[in-house]
């Protein structure tokens, strides 16, 4: 029920149970798919098929904007089990374990009342069909196993995070993911927010080899704004699963200085992946700002691609994901048609010799080739601006994106 808060979702998730009963048998999974900022955690303990069948449930609703209209009384009458109907929603207090008819094929109430007016169920299209459901079922259920109880680290950055709707959607990907058992991290840049406050204060920006120059003066305001407000806007965010960390907390990323022409920016020499792992296992999405620190305590700034690369390394993960704000690798940088859809990672040194891997792309895909020779089985870069497009490159048969891979994994 697109565009209602959380409790008119339960409310209209009562009237679903009861009116299509045979068809949603899950107890709480309609609750989860309608209302992705405050989900049931019953998802955690169901077995993969019926996980499958709710992500195929909310793959329709988003696909086909499945919603009940706005008002209530045109609907069937379906109270809350145990509850009084809400003002407005009339009818009576019914005992739990009584539930409206459920709907047969024709419409029509099982139990021989009226017909139910399509236009009071849905906003918009058909009925759903069995075998779109199925259809959707069937694709989700073998990714779904194969993704539960794995880690995967999600590099997000770039323009991607400034629209705010988007920034939204990926958060709720991201928790929907946790409660479909994948171990989420999130490594965050946040490039377009710093380069705010520098033209705030009157510091000019400049970059070698896309990584930013970071004089003292730039550092300081690296780490107020990626360990600080970026960082905790993309925490409140994820309502209460995500825990903010930076490279610095418990020295989760230990740098020596790069290159002395770039100062402040950071080398990772190595990676305690110990606080993310305790978080991940009590079910947290860490969110990790990308600041490190040497021994001596000074503070470096660290390419957001480079370190989730390392980050995935240490943890083992199945699969990291870069979600920015392009379609993937283009042959063409200005045309998103000459997308190149998959690369086999002996091919990147031929794609940076034409001129293909340049600029910001030569770190992002750098840290993917190393993440690949180091045991993690493959990297994406997807389109961030995309809505979903996480779900849709780790459960359907579609994808997005540039994948990367190394023939031996595949093989």
């Amino acid at each position: 029920c697109q565009g209602l808060s959380c409790q008119e979702s339960c409310r209209a998730d009562a009237r679903l149970r009861g009116w299509t009963k045979d068809a949603f048998r899950v107890s709480g999974i309609t609750q989860v798919l309608l209302c992705t900022t405050s989900p049931s955690s019953s998802l955690r303990s169901m077995p993969p098929p019926l996980v499958g069948e709710a992500l195929a449930f909310r793959d329709v609703f988003q696909q086909t904007q499945i919603g009940f209209i706005e008002n209530e009384t045109s609907l069937p009458r379906a109270p809350l089990l145990g509850k009084t109907p809400p003002a407005g929603g009339g009818g009576t207090k019914v005992p739990e374990g009584e539930w409206a008819a459920s709907r047969s094929d024709d419409g029509r109430s099982s139990s021989g009342g009226k017909r139910m007016p399509e236009q009071a169920c849905w906003r918009q299209g058909e009925y759903m069909k069995n075998e779109e459901m199925a259809r959707l079922f069937s694709e989700a259920t073998p990714y779904i196993q194969k993704y539960h109880g794995k880690t995967m680290v999600v590099k997000y950055g770039g323009n991607a995070m400034i629209n705010e709707e988007l920034k939204n959607a990926v958060m709720n990907d991201l928790v929907t993911l946790t409660l479909l058992g994948v171990r989420v991290v999130l490594v965050h840049g946040g490039g377009p927010a710093i380069n705010e406050m520098l033209k705030k204060v009157g510091v000019e920006s400049h970059f070698a080899n896309g990584l930013r120059v970071t004089d003292d003066a730039t550092m300081e305001i690296v780490q107020q704004v990626l360990a600080g407000k970026v960082n905790k806007d993309l925490v409140a965010k994820l309502r209460g699963r995500g825990v903010g960390l930076c490279g610095m907390d418990g020295q989760m990323l230990r740098c020596t200085e790069l290159d002395p022409q770039l100062g402040h920016v950071g080398e990772i020499v190595h990676v305690d992946a110990t606080l993310i792992a305790s978080l991940l296992d009590g079910g947290f999405i860490p969110v990790i700002a990308t600041v490190g620190m040497d021994d001596l305590g000074q503070a470096y700034n660290v390419n957001a691609d480079t370190a989730a690369a390392q980050i995935a390394i240490a943890l083992k993960a199945e699969k990291l994901v870069s979600m920015t704000d392009i379609a993937g690798l283009l042959r063409d940088k200005d045309d998103e048609s000459t997308l190149i859809p998959e690369v086999e990672v002996s091919e990147i040194e031929g794609y940076k010799s034409a001129g293909i891997i340049a600029g910001g792309m030569i770190p992002k895909i750098g840290g993917m080739a190393d993440a690949i020779y180091q045991g993690v089985h493959e990297a994406v870069i997807i389109d961030g601006r995309v809505p979903h497009s996480i779900l849709l490159e780790l459960f359907s048969n579609r994808g997005s994106g540039t994948r990367f891979y190394r023939r031996s994994h595949r093989e």
